[in-house]
C-alpha cells in the first residue's frame, strides 16, 4: 500500500545543514527530513576538522583575530569581506547549535590529528586544532 505525505518544505540530508534548514523553516511549514543515516552519524559529526568560533572564552580572541587567521591560512585568497562576517556570524552560530544540543569541546588545547599539531604556537587556542602559527601582531582595525 502506498501512503502519501504532503509537506511544505522538504529537505534531503540530516547533517548540520540539513537539520538547521529544518529549524529555519520553522514551526508554521510541514516539514520533512530525509536522510539515509541517523542524524547524528551524518558526515557533519564525523568531521576531524571541526570548526571554530571567538567566543571570548579565552584570553585575547574575538573575531577580529579569526578573521586574521582565517583569511591568513587562506593565503589570502578569501572573500575577506565574507570572511569577516562568517567570523562575526560564527559566534551566535556556535551558541545557537549549543542551545539546540550540539556538544562543542572548548578546552585550550582542542582535540587535534597529531599531538604534533597541537603544539604548535596559534594566535589563540581556539586555533591549536587547525595547527595554524600567526604572528603575535594585532590585525589592523
Amino acid at each position: 500500500m502506498i501512503h502519501q505525505h504532503r509537506y511544505d518544505v522538504v529537505i534531503v540530508g540530516a547533517g548540520g545543514a540539513g537539520m538547521r534548514a529544518a529549524v529555519e523553516a520553522g514551526p508554521r511549514v510541514r516539514t520533512a527530513v530525509l536522510t539515509k543515516l541517523y542524524p547524528t552519524r551524518s558526515h557533519t559529526g564525523a568531521a576531524q576538522g571541526g570548526m571554530c568560533a571567538a567566543l571570548a572564552n579565552v584570553e585575547d580572541d574575538n573575531w577580529e583575530w579569526h578573521t586574521f587567521d582565517t583569511v591568513k591560512g587562506g593565503d589570502y585568497l578569501a572573500d575577506q569581506d565574507a570572511v569577516e562576517i562568517m567570523c562575526k556570524e560564527a559566534i551566535d552560530a556556535v551558541l545557537d547549535l549549543e542551545k539546540m544540543g550540539m556538544p562543542f569541546n572548548r578546552t585550550p588545547r582542542a582535540a587535534s590529528t597529531s599531538a604534533a599539531s597541537a603544539d604548535i604556537p596559534a594566535t589563540t587556542a581556539r586555533l591549536r586544532c587547525a595547527g595554524r602559527a600567526t604572528p603575535p601582531t594585532a590585525p589592523a582595525t
